[in-house]
């Protein structure tokens, strides 16, 4: 039985091992496929932050580009600086006619052919538009929602970028943690699975080793390891049941013998009286007639007889 034991043991282990192999797969799978998209993925969530940055500024400008408020776009462009950091560097708020009203960073501008390049097209599709590091969005004003300038805004791709990699590699180390849960729960479960059962064959071989042979050992019809030990552990109560009877049969017949023996010692007894209270009125004549299969009582009542 500790041979099984340290065998079902060594199935656990296996199962347990080869779930850590089955989850091993997927988590480098993972880190492969984060890695491998993460170039793709730096860009695709630049270009949706920055554009959503800009947007918003653009969004509190009008009043101050339609009546060319310098000094307000100013104080605009430090308090957006200041609410989202180091990623700007520089800024600029550009008229209808392609004139630029008020800056920020301005020895980071790029070059103003670039700059009214970007802002011609941004005000042609009245739509935020990408060029680079830079990020060009329409600013809108009036009852008719009319396009009144462009803010162009440029970004420290590689300070957004690093912060965007470091939200992902979070991502990551959530899943790898979740995975890793998973996987200890799993693991915790597997005594369970096999000690239940484990335990039902053990409490039937107690009752047998207590001397109840009629006890039904469960899990005899499991094709694994568990139904192995049990089918052993029947085959052993079957031959403690058989030499148990046969023990029974061998009993019987001794007291059957004992008790054939008692009747002819007490047949022979009575013949032996009868002999030597004959004998003692005189009469030598009479013999002990009783027949016994036992050869010690066969020469006793020969001798009486004689």
């Amino acid at each position: 039985m500790q041979t099984k034991k340290r065998k079902l043991l060594s199935v656990s282990s296996l199962v347990a091992g080869l779930a850590g192999l089955s989850i091993l797969p997927a988590v480098v799978l993972l880190n492969g496929t984060a890695i491998f998209s993460l170039t793709r993925l730096k860009d695709d969530v630049f270009q949706r932050t920055t554009e959503g940055y800009t947007s918003f500024l653009a969004g509190g400008l009008g009043g101050a580009v339609r009546f060319g408020k310098a000094d307000a776009l100013t104080q605009s462009f430090d308090d957006f600086r200041e609410s989202v950091g180091d990623e700007v560097r520089w800024a600029a708020a550009i008229g209808k006619e392609n004139q630029v009203i008020a800056s920020l960073g301005t020895e980071a501008l790029p070059a103003e052919a670039d700059l009214l390049s970007l802002a011609t097209t941004v005000t042609e599709t009245a739509s935020v538009q990408r060029l680079g590091d830079a990020v060009g969005a329409p600013i809108f004003f009036g009852p008719n929602n009319a396009v009144v300038g462009v803010v162009v805004v440029g970004y420290e791709n590689i300070i957004m970028a690093n912060g965007i990699v470091t939200v992902i590699w979070q991502r990551v180390y959530y899943a790898l943690g979740v995975m890793a849960i998973c996987l200890l729960m799993f693991l915790a479960c597997i005594p369970r699975i096999f000690s239940k059962p484990l335990g039902s064959v053990g409490n039937a071989l107690r009752s047998i080793r207590a001397g109840d042979l009629g006890t039904k050992v469960p899990l005899q019809d499991r094709g694994n390891e568990l139904g192995a030990i049990a089918r052993d552990v029947d085959a052993l109560r079957n031959q403690l049941e058989k030499a148990e009877a046969e023990r029974e049969a061998q009993r019987r017949r001794e007291e059957e013998a004992d008790a054939v023996s008692e009747a002819m010692l007490a047949d022979l007894g009575s013949g032996v009286g009868e002999v030597v209270e004959a004998a003692r009125h005189g009469d030598f004549s009479q013999r002990v007639v009783q027949d016994c299969e036992d050869d010690t009582l066969k020469s006793l009542a020969a001798g009486v007889s004689a």
